[in-house]
């Protein structure tokens, strides 16, 4: 005798990820976390999701590797001025993890940063989800964290600035020729 599936498990089986696209969790205590709700820098939002982005292109596998550059957050609507606070952001909060610094670029030699989900394993690193953005209990101690990491980002800007544009070391002037 056979039974037509109705009701409940059809609903259970159109609710699925989709089978022929990339998809990612992201839970309800995500969403509700203290953490979360303090990132309300949208850019530091589009930052997590843009390596969200670049982890499905990789099919999930690449966590603690993604490579993604200014110039793809840049492309994704994240203005530029914005784009070093807003990593500071959601790295503070616990969303995402540096697990290599890049610094600039020029010509064919590349240094990019790379990213890592903080909810997902880093399966090529043999690193379970550390989930930092967990550790955020309350929203007063995710205003607390910002803080923190807003006062090291302007003492980082103030220290590059002392040293010159772009960290260049600020020599003596050059008179030119008359």
């Amino acid at each position: 005798m056979s039974r037509k599936r109705t009701g409940m498990t059809a609903i259970k089986r159109e609710n699925r990820p989709p089978k022929d696209m990339p998809w990612i969790w992201l839970t309800r205590e995500m969403l509700e976390s203290p953490a979360w709700r303090a990132m309300d820098m949208l850019a530091a939002r589009r930052v997590v999701e843009r390596i969200i982005l670049e982890h499905m292109a990789h099919a999930g596998t690449e966590n603690g590797n993604l490579i993604v550059t200014y110039a793809d957050f840049s492309g994704y609507g994240i203005r530029d001025k914005t784009i070093t606070t807003a990593i500071a952001v959601a790295e503070a909060l616990g969303w995402i993890e540096i697990t290599v610094h890049g610094k600039a670029s020029f010509e064919d030699q590349r240094y990019a940063s790379r990213y890592a989900l903080t909810w997902l394993p880093q399966p090529a690193r043999g690193k379970h989800a550390t989930n930092r953005w967990r550790e955020i209990k309350t929203a007063e101690a995710a205003k607390a964290v910002l803080t923190v990491a807003m006062d090291r980002r302007e003492a980082k800007r103030n220290a590059k600035a002392a040293r010159g544009i772009k960290g260049q070391s600020r020599g003596p002037k050059l008179k030119a020729a008359a």
